[in-house]
């Protein structure tokens, strides 16, 4: 006798349950509410829309197309916004990033040397490290600025690591110095053994 009653109707009809979210319809709103804060200096740092940043960078996730320039400008924005405290979301969007990104690189960089717990501030620059190849091919001097002072450098594990992305072409100022390949350097390190 009860078999036969539609109780999933019923509910739907006779409660407020969500029916679903329309995603792009979020995603729109909150990237709208994001730029509206950057818009206002007078939003405090603690201001609960400064965390759609990141609610924002990580709805890029499942996207496979590259970054739109509104977007992309956007993101130079949350960057560049110190009331903006955490990069979490930084990982998902720094993949759809397509053709030069030295000023993201910058601001990331900017953001990591300015901060006074490099292991607190590591994500802002190691998020980068999703970056296409060649992105690094021509090292900032802010990017310099890291990697030269190795208590500096210490957490900023991408930055380092993208070094060897950058060392399979010659440097603008190359002297030589790097001209052996990986597996050369491999095997004069075995036979030295």
């Amino acid at each position: 006798m009860y078999a036969e009653v539609p109780v999933n109707r019923l509910l739907l009809d006779h409660t407020s349950v969500s029916r679903g979210v329309n995603m792009e319809a979020a995603k729109a709103r909150t990237r709208e509410e994001l730029a509206r804060a950057l818009d206002d200096p007078r939003k405090p740092v603690s201001g609960p829309v400064f965390a759609l940043a990141n609610q924002w960078m990580d709805s890029f996730r499942a996207n496979d197309q590259p970054l739109g320039e509104s977007d992309r400008r956007l993101l130079v924005r949350v960057l560049e916004d110190p009331r903006v405290r955490s990069p979490d979301g930084l990982w998902a969007i720094i993949k759809q990033v397509d053709g030069d990104s030295a000023d993201l690189r910058r601001l990331a960089a900017r953001r990591y040397l300015a901060a006074t717990d490099k292991k607190e501030a590591r994500h802002w620059i190691n998020a980068l490290a999703g970056l296409p190849v060649g992105a690094y091919t021509d090292p900032l001097p802010e990017e310099r600025a890291i990697l030269a002072d190795p208590a500096v450098s210490r957490f900023a594990t991408g930055l380092i690591k993208r070094q060897g992305t950058a060392a399979s072409m010659p440097c603008p100022t190359c002297c030589g110095c790097c001209a052996s390949t990986p597996s050369t350097i491999r095997a004069s390190m075995v036979s030295a053994t």
